[in-house]
């Protein structure tokens, strides 16, 4: 797969994207702007091998998109040695909505912008689905949900496992206690 991009212009200008000087190992990024919110999306397809990827969509505000599209790729390498590592029939993949920075999305322009998202999810052929990540919800997933069926993480009301944040504490919780047995032989957190 190759990417063809001009080189970032200089700190001077504002940009500090971590670009690869080659080309990522990535099978499909996608660069879009959204027709109904104007913001600029990036879908990232790291690795399909094991299974469609998977990984979340990240609503953040970047100075310039080539900073998204570092971060996009960034993330979607990781999310395929996630996904492998926790033993799921999943590659890995990565979408960020990009905000300007110094702007703010109102509750339609975050709504217009999640109908964009669903339109580029769609428009990859079922090769990734997106998920909650930074800046969203199970309601905007909802949304995102509209446009495509390559979503998870919907409300509980429409058969999804709803908000992550307890699930991911109790992984949190499992990591730390197996680090210090790891690490202590014990996993006792006193003293």
């Amino acid at each position: 797969m190759s990417i063809t991009h001009a080189p970032a212009p200089s700190p001077s200008n504002g940009v500090h994207a971590a670009l690869p000087a080659d080309a990522p190992d990535h099978e499909r990024v996608l660069i879009t702007r959204g027709p109904r919110s104007g913001l600029t999306i990036i879908v990232a397809v790291h690795s399909t091998a094991l299974g469609q990827a998977l990984g979340g969509a990240r609503v953040w505000h970047y100075e310039h998109w080539t900073d998204a599209l570092a971060d996009a790729l960034r993330l979607s390498q990781a999310m395929t040695l996630k996904n492998a590592a926790a033993g799921l029939a999943r590659g890995g993949g990565k979408s960020v909505v990009c905000i300007p920075a110094g702007e703010t999305l109102d509750e339609a322009r975050r709504h217009d912008a999640m109908l964009d998202l669903g339109d580029a999810v769609e428009s990859l052929g079922g090769a990734y689905m997106t998920a909650e990540d930074v800046g969203t919800s199970a309601e905007l997933m909802a949304v995102v949900h509209e446009r495509t069926e390559h979503v998870c993480g919907l409300p509980a009301e429409q058969g999804g496992v709803g908000e992550p944040a307890d699930a991911t504490a109790a992984g949190v919780h499992a990591g730390i206690l197996a680090t210090l047995d790891h690490v202590f032989g014990t996993r006792d957190v006193a003293g």
